[in-house]
């Protein structure tokens, strides 16, 4: 009975549940913005060295609100690849 008692308490606890703000770039934004700062359609990354392709890769993976799905969806690389780079 102290159990039920305890756990009807009105109380002002704070969990652990964070508001998480999600935000999505869709996939014409990720290409304009590789095409504004690499020159280069997002498809043809793959024609490239591998230098270039491993930087541009990972500019594109520091943009808040993509995933690597996206990235591999938008540029033909694969998955793994970009999840190493």
């Amino acid at each position: 009975m102290r159990f039920v008692k305890i756990l009807r308490e009105a109380n002002e606890d704070i969990c652990l549940e964070i508001p998480r703000i999600k935000v999505n770039v869709s996939d014409d934004d990720l290409r304009q913005m590789v095409r504004q700062e690499f020159g280069i359609d997002a498809v043809k990354i793959c024609n490239e060295p591998r230098e270039k392709q491993d930087a541009i890769l990972k500019v594109m993976k520091e943009v808040v609100g993509t995933n690597i799905r996206q990235i591999a969806r938008i540029t033909g690389v694969s998955s793994t690849r970009i999840w190493k780079v």
